[in-house]
């Protein structure tokens, strides 16, 4: 964290103070390196989950001689593509990604993170069977990992017959992705790490692209990791970065400075995005914790409200200066602004260390358990009934843009006095255009004094889950959704039908928590019905109280 930090924080001093204190006495460093639960809970039961969890601390992996064999083999076999599933540990992979070099020299990675049907359909078209292998990175099996393997063992034209070496489980010994394989296809195990779920996977193979980063720096990300582990295990705190941020988050949080407010340039915006998901994700419990924003339109300073913590991400570069202009106002005017110089792949592995240990100590400030996530379990049971029965739940009432309720709906919603952000909630693919629609319906929702955030339930749907079903409810939620092509789609179906029946258990799972929700047919033509939401949004949005 950069010494300019300090000046942002100032009247927060005296209470971030005595949580160092605190946390001092408590001995809070040696306790979470020793892997203490009772950090989080008393509960010897809930210990033990824990416990379960805390693989993290131990990363980053060293490279086992059969995990480095299966990397060579897949990267010298004749295969041209792999197929990488990933959906909760897709913020991590895409971080990586955009790190790797060589992804243009065979074999091409095509990352599978979403269960978003238009999506998964473009990313595999063209592909030649017999050239393509297929990798299914996951702790457990979940409604997600089982649609996606449906969908490429059938593209891939696999059978019991296919060789193992075309199909691989980076997975758990045991675990119920390796009991569901088992009778499916012949697949090679390559054993996960221990003890580490998707979300804190990020320094694993789990979280990774091993085949991929073969071709990067690995050692020099390892050493800036563990340099950073080392830092972490300072016990003065004002020194510890890790503790520093954590209690920094915690007690701003428990201020009212609860929308985390990222800001980054382009090239850092893969960053920017696993901080937003990895933070919601783990502290987004028990109607509390922090609401992420990434990706926001800039807007003048006096359009954020009092609840905004902001996070700059700088290159070290003169492209900074921008930011660093608006940052500077933002802090000139009472904003808490933290910044952090992130200019090399090296520094990328530093941070992800760096937040895993805020977010595990500000777990403890705020009372909540950041390794477990009982909302997502009970959401991907309610979806595992409802796939498995020929009567899936009841859809959500839908308004079309051309409906005269809309307009009234809206406005009863966005003149809300309680609502300090609106959740834009996308079960569509989020195209070029359809991104540049939702860049203009955050800019000028922004403008109201509301913060906003894209959500997309089919991409991340554990990050999706903790922040609008267990996170703070003050929030506006804009369910968007359009009609899903057919008829070219049907080897796709059974996304289809995740994707209809995760939109109709959000939307109960909203109604019975008394969420504030409006639910918007964007029609066939998505970018249209967008455009058509922003116009209808321009003609209430002006009556909203300040």
């Amino acid at each position: 964290m950069d010494s300019s930090s300090d000046a942002a924080l100032a009247p927060y001093l005296p209470a971030l103070t005595a949580m160092l204190d605190r946390l001092t006495v408590e001995q809070v460093v040696a306790r979470l390196w020793a892997h203490d639960p009772s950090l989080w809970y008393p509960a010897a039961t809930t210990q033990a989950r824990i416990s379960e969890r805390l693989g993290w601390l131990d990363a980053p992996l060293p490279v086992d001689p059969a995990l480095q064999a299966w990397i060579n083999a897949l990267s010298s076999s004749h295969y041209t593509a792999i197929l990488w599933i990933a959906v909760d540990a897709g913020a991590s992979v895409r971080l990586w990604q955009s790190l790797a070099t060589g992804l243009a020299a065979p074999p091409r990675l095509i990352l599978l993170d979403t269960v978003e049907p238009q999506t998964v359909h473009q990313r595999l078209a063209g592909l030649d069977p017999s050239k393509t292998a297929a990798v299914c990175a996951a702790v457990e099996l979940t409604p997600e990992v089982e649609a996606l393997c449906d969908v490429v063992i059938d593209v891939l034209g696999l059978n019991t017959s296919s060789s193992k070496y075309q199909f691989s489980a980076l997975t758990s010994s045991g675990s119920s992705l390796q009991a569901w394989l088992d009778h499916r296809v012949p697949y090679h195990f390559v054993a996960a790490p221990a003890r580490v779920t998707e979300r804190f996977a990020a320094l694993t193979p789990l979280g990774s692209i091993p085949p991929v980063l073969r071709e990067g720096p690995l050692e020099r990300l390892q050493a800036a990791a563990e340099e950073m582990q080392h830092r972490c295990q300072h016990t003065t705190l004002p020194y510890n970065p890790g503790v520093w941020l954590g209690v920094v988050l915690g007690i701003l949080a428990q201020h009212g400075r609860d929308i985390l407010t990222l800001i980054a340039p382009w090239e850092l915006q893969p960053l920017a995005e696993w901080i937003a998901l990895f933070v919601g994700g783990s502290l987004a419990k028990h109607r509390r914790g922090l609401v992420p924003v990434v990706g926001e339109p800039m807007l003048p300073t006096t359009a954020y409200g009092r609840a905004r913590i902001f996070v700059q991400l700088r290159l070290g570069t003169p492209k900074d200066m921008t930011f660093d202009e608006q940052t500077a106002a933002l802090a000139g005017a009472g904003h808490p602004v933290l910044r952090f110089t992130v200019s090399t792949d090296a520094d990328h592995a530093a941070q992800i260390v760096c937040w895993q240990v805020a977010v595990a100590v500000a777990g403890v400030i705020l009372g909540v358990n950041p390794f477990d996530e009982p909302d997502t379990v009970a959401l991907r049971a309610a979806l595992q009934r409802h796939l498995g029965t020929s009567a899936p739940p009841t859809p959500p009432l839908r308004l079309s843009v051309n409906n005269p309720l809309w307009e009234e709906q809206c406005h009863a919603i966005l003149t809300h006095p309680l609502a300090s952000y609106v959740a834009l909630v996308l079960y569509n693919e989020r195209t070029p255009a359809v991104e540049a629609q939702l860049v203009a319906l955050r800019a000028r929702l922004g403008q109201t004094g509301l913060a906003t955030l894209v959500v997309e339930p089919l991409r991340d749907p554990l990050y999706a889950t903790q922040v609008l079903h267990a996170g703070r409810p003050q929030g506006i939620i804009l369910a968007l959704s359009g009609e899903h092509e057919h008829g070219r789609l049907d080897r796709y179906h059974r996304l289809t039908q995740l994707s209809a029946v995760r939109a109709a258990v959000d939307a109960a799972a909203w109604t019975s928590m008394g969420r504030t929700t409006l639910h918007i047919n964007l029609g066939r033509d998505v970018v249209n019905g967008l455009a058509r939401v922003y116009a209808a949004l321009e003609t209430c949005i002006s009556d909203r109280p300040e």
